[in-house]
């Protein structure tokens, strides 16, 4: 007994153990209530004495039940969740690939507010050139760097004091190349070949050795081609050599007249300009549509179309005669065009039989792009292209969407992006643009190895964690099975997509094989024939389908990290359960279930309505609620104070002044000040409550203080030679009967004896009256809270010791 006086005593005077947030009144009776509890434990009917309070030492065991199971998932838990962590981050280097991102978005001036100044047809074709533009800066091949060494300048300069370079080619100009010096065919033979050498010999001088990095491939025979020359230009008399003046400034000089006008390969290439940016574009800008059917005009449309004419309105050009083709364009927005060619342009009588059959022109060959038919056209002369669909109205009121595309390297971090601006056109004619970025790094080096090692990790813990879940399920029947459940869920999803994730990602064909396809598809090219060409085109879309799969495989495959990680997020948050101080989220969430299920109701039903109401009243003149999809999105902003009062609200006029301030005060008074802070006052109210409930809880301390607790207890369960927790606790169930669980318990010391007694439960004869055993374990979770014991009097019982 004296042991157990002793355990007592100390704990009086220490004040061990106990609560933080205990009364004060409280606190200043503690060591006179252990005294006196000391002195009924010491004495020799200390079991007439001394009772238990069987419902906070239950409490007390399950509380360190819950703590000792956290602490031994969690080392697993924390291992898989960090290797899966890094081995993701590894895969995706998202700080990398957003500082990729930012600066393409400035570069090719893609962002939202850039591309909301882009609204009409002739605003597209703008934006496309200037597009090309920022495409070609960001190509280290453009002519931008390069220059024909028969051409390029390096000087001295005496104004700068520094060595210059110039490129005045002559080559490089006809074919509408950004360069720093353009000059004309004859202003070149005017000012640096005034022997005109170029008529008999081929042209200009060029270099008498080939560079260490030219190709092995040998240059073609330079001859000039006279018979295509006069298809091209409908002319039967027209030569190469007779009209060089005019033919060798345009591309038909290096294309069909290359001897006469001296653009004779092999041409070598000297550095006019340093490229100094990290990151590369492959190849030039890809446009390409989807288009719709035409269709029958309707409605107030037919009778537009029928309109007649009208001799004495010769005041009204296109009103006083007839008109030859149709007033509108009508199409059927719900079928898909897919004609051979994107259009058939009427030509002019005796246009090139080239281009021209049966009078018309057809013009952007149909290429199929992941299984969809598109009308693409490569800017590979980016001024003459666009002048050219601007010419034959390549934009038109069948056009569904148009894709501006281009692919970009990234150097150091070996990041492939895809940079697609998608216009779509709408019923009115209006154009919205949306940028595409999506990013795909190449795992190589130790990047790879780390992404394994990883992963492997990863995978294997995940497995140990699952074999754990499913111990504890059959060894502890009367376990939480909801949370046990969901904690197996999580670790099998986590085992078993680490595992598919490993595969997959073995069988990805690497990226820069697939960039290095992709290249090919235009360096390789030797044709001359625009069917050449076309296959060309496909090739490349055919390269590409295959880089769209693998940027799909890792979108797929980042959603579904992302939601694994979401149930380890979940999974951690029901760990922190298991003590009350950190389990106020889930306590709080779960107070407020009911409440919060009912106002959201009410809620959801209020804001739809409005929602409606504003984008049926105001959409046409507000562009905050042009559709019901942005009018909600508007008043979710508008919910977080981002603003009231919307852009275009001051161009109202008459009734629409009303019903605008009409739906804004509805809103700031029914769904911001009213609804808003009554969801703030469910969720106050209901922390309150548990908050209340944990402060009067006197069976835990601390978290940090029950996590130590945990920690020592199985080394002093094995010291002292006392049963399990689990034992200790069926013997107390079984014995507590079929009370409220909510009624404190009250037992006799000899009551809690027969109850261990009647477990046979290993070591339960250790704890008993007559060897200690039984104050001895009482004294020492009095230490932790004292209310477990009190004495037999009215009105007294000992408070938790703080």
């Amino acid at each position: 007994m004296s042991r157990a006086v002793a355990v007592v005593c100390a704990s009086g005077r220490e004040g061990g153990g106990g609560r933080a947030d205990g009364d004060d009144e409280d606190l200043g009776n503690d060591a006179g209530d252990v005294a006196i509890l000391m002195g009924s434990l010491s004495s020799t009917n200390a079991h007439e004495k001394v009772r238990v309070n069987v419902e906070h030492l239950s409490r007390r065991l399950r509380l360190e039940g819950r703590m000792s199971n956290m602490l031994l998932k969690m080392p697993n838990f924390c291992v898989t969740l960090l290797c899966f962590i890094g081995a993701v981050n590894t895969l995706v280097p998202s700080e990398d690939l957003s500082t990729v991102h930012r600066q393409l978005y400035r570069h090719f001036a893609v962002t939202n507010d850039d591309l909301s100044e882009v609204g009409t047809f002739d605003a597209l074709y703008d934006f496309i050139g200037a597009f090309e533009n920022a495409n070609e800066k960001l190509s280290a091949t453009s002519s931008r760097y390069w220059c024909e060494s028969r051409y390029f300048q390096f000087t001295w300069s005496d104004e700068l004091l520094v060595p210059t370079r110039r490129c005045p080619s002559p080559r490089l100009s006809s074919l509408g190349a950004h360069i720093d010096t353009p000059i004309s065919w004859s202003a070149w033979q005017a000012t640096y070949n005034k022997s005109d050498a170029g008529a008999t010999t081929g042209g200009h001088r060029r270099l008498s050795e080939t560079p260490a990095s030219a190709s092995t491939e040998e240059a073609h025979e330079c001859t000039d081609d006279d018979a295509e020359l006069q298809r091209e230009e409908g002319k039967t008399n027209i030569t190469c050599a007779g009209s060089r003046s005019h033919i060798c400034d345009t591309d038909l000089g290096v294309t069909l007249c290359p001897l006469s006008c001296g653009y004779c390969s092999p041409f070598f290439y000297a550095k006019a300009r340093k490229y100094d940016a990290p990151m590369t574009t492959m190849l030039p800008v890809m446009v390409h549509q989807t288009r719709m059917n035409k269709g029958d005009c309707h409605d107030f449309a037919k009778i537009y179309e029928d309109q007649p004419y009208n001799y004495d309105l010769s005041g009204l050009p296109a009103l006083d005669g007839p008109r030859h083709g149709p007033a509108l364009t009508c199409v059927d927005r719900a079928s898909r065009f897919e004609g051979d060619y994107a259009h058939e342009v009427e030509c002019p009588e005796g246009g090139p039989a080239e281009f021209c059959t049966d009078g018309k022109m057809k013009v952007t060959k149909k290429h199929l792009y992941d299984g969809e038919p598109v009308y693409a056209q490569f800017l590979t002369e980016p001024e003459k292209n666009l002048e050219a669909m601007k010419a034959m109205q390549w934009l038109d009121m069948q056009t569904e969407s148009v894709v501006l595309s281009t692919l970009v390297y990234t150097q150091d971090i070996e990041s492939f992006t895809s940079l697609s601006v998608i216009f779509t056109v709408d019923e009115a004619g209006g154009v919205t643009g949306k940028a595409r970025l999506i990013s795909y790094p190449d795992l190589a080096g130790k990047d790879k190895t780390i992404f394994t090692a990883l992963l492997v990790i990863a995978n294997v813990t995940s497995f140990v964690g699952v074999v754990l879940s499913l111990y504890k399920l059959y060894k502890e029947p009367h376990c939480d099975w909801g949370l046990g459940c969901f904690e197996l869920t999580t670790r099998v999803a986590m085992c078993v997509y680490c595992f598919v994730l490993q595969i997959s990602q073995l069988q990805q064909v690497p990226m820069a094989l697939e960039y290095d396809h992709l290249l090919h598809t235009i360096l390789d090219f030797h044709g001359s024939s625009s069917e050449e060409w076309e296959e060309a085109v496909q090739s490349y879309f055919d390269t590409k389908s295959h880089i769209y799969g693998e940027t799909q495989w890792l979108l797929t495959h980042r959603i579904a990290i992302y939601l694994v990680l979401y149930m380890q997020f979940l999974q951690l948050i029901l760990y922190f359960h298991a003590h009350p101080r950190m389990a106020m989220l889930t306590s709080t969430v779960a107070a407020s279930l009911d409440m919060m299920f009912h106002f959201m109701i009410l809620f959801t039903i209020l804001f739809c309505m409005l929602a409606f109401m504003a984008s049926w009243m105001l959409g046409g003149e507000v562009p905050a609620f042009k559709t019901y999809t942005e009018a909600i999105g508007s008043q979710g902003r508008m919910l977080f104070g981002e603003w009231i009062y919307a852009d275009n609200a001051d161009e109202l006029f008459g009734g629409m002044v009303v019903m605008y301030w009409l739906y804004a005060i509805t809103f700031m008074l029914v769904l911001f000040f009213s609804l808003l802070n009554f969801f703030l006052a469910i969720v106050l109210d209901s922390f309150t409550s548990v908050q209340e409930k944990a402060s009067k809880d006197p069976t835990e301390m601390n978290f940090f203080a029950d996590v130590f607790d945990a920690l020592r207890m199985p080394f002093v369960r094995r010291r002292r030679k006392w049963p399990t927790r689990n034992a200790l606790l069926q013997a107390l169930e079984v014995n507590l009967g079929e009370e409220e669980a909510s009624k404190d318990r009250i037992w006799s010391l000899e009551d809690l004896h027969a109850a261990f007694a009647s477990s046979q439960a290993r070591d339960i004869e250790r704890i008993s009256i007559e060897n200690g055993g039984l104050q001895e374990f009482l004294a020492h979770y009095m230490q932790k809270c004292s209310d477990i014991c009190s004495l037999d009097e009215p009105n007294h019982r000992p408070s938790c010791v703080s």
